[in-house]
């Protein structure tokens, strides 16, 4: 059934068909009706086309069956993503706590300069003109970034030369620090991978464990980009920007 030009409807019939059981089907195979559809500028799915859609009919009552169990598990998702916002603001609420705002830090705390806790580097410039492969090295990129974890599923190679090896080789214990798209995002590498650089697009900061530890330092920065606290050492033209990491932070 049609609908207006943007839309279709499908109406199942109620004796062979649960809408319920329809509904996450279609859902989850989008890319199967996307690649049905035809267009120069987007992807079109005409109702002809849409008539020949194959859809597997079980029996109503395994149909029932089926959908009971597909939106338990949305309601499982709902409950995480709600426990997940709760952590987050437990989080901020202990750093407040213990250190109070970005922008009124308790009197108490001692801070000292980010460059003097952490050796700060911005990774290597990409630059394709000068690949030979001969030396090439597998990089992480801003992507591969994500709040306290990485992200390795897609993984890029480039040239690093000994001297670039030396520079720009990972280490456990780096904290790699995202400088676009969100900046401040960060992980602490536990040497996932042995043989791992990484490019402009990041900061590695090499804390001195002797004053900070670098899961704090992690901790810290989320805590910073949560509350604006980054603000005023990010730059924006077309994206948000981070400059090199700089500022005060408390010791552990």
């Amino acid at each position: 059934m049609a609908t207006n030009q943007g839309f279709k409807s499908f109406v199942p019939f109620k004796d062979t068909m649960q809408a319920e059981y329809l509904y996450p089907w279609l859902r989850h195979n989008r890319t199967y009706l996307e690649g049905l559809g035809n267009g120069a500028t987007f992807k079109e799915v005409s109702k002809s086309v849409v008539a020949r859609i194959e859809v597997p009919v079980p029996p109503i009552e395994e149909q029932r069956r089926i959908a009971a169990i597909l939106d338990e598990a949305d309601a499982l998702r709902a409950k995480r993503r709600a426990a997940l916002v709760q952590l987050d603001e437990m989080a901020q609420a202990i750093f407040v706590e213990m250190f109070g705002t970005p922008r009124a830090p308790k009197s108490s705390n001692i801070g000292f300069p980010f460059g003097s806790i952490c050796q700060t580097k911005l990774g290597k410039m990409v630059d394709q003109k000068r690949q030979t492969g001969l030396s090439r090295k597998i990089y992480l990129r801003n992507a591969n970034i994500r709040w306290f974890r990485f992200d390795l599923s897609s993984l890029l190679e480039m040239d690093f030369s000994l001297s670039d090896q030396e520079t720009y080789k990972l280490l456990p214990g780096d904290v790699l620090i995202c400088e676009g798209g969100e900046p401040g995002r960060a992980a602490v590498w536990r040497g996932e991978l042995t043989d791992c650089y990484f490019q402009k697009a990041l900061h590695r900061a090499r804390p001195d464990t002797g004053l900070v530890v670098p899961e704090y330092v992690v901790w810290l920065l989320w805590f910073l980009a949560h509350e604006d606290g980054l603000k005023d050492h990010i730059t924006t033209s077309t994206i948000a920007h981070q400059t090199r990491p700089c500022g005060r932070i408390s010791p552990r």
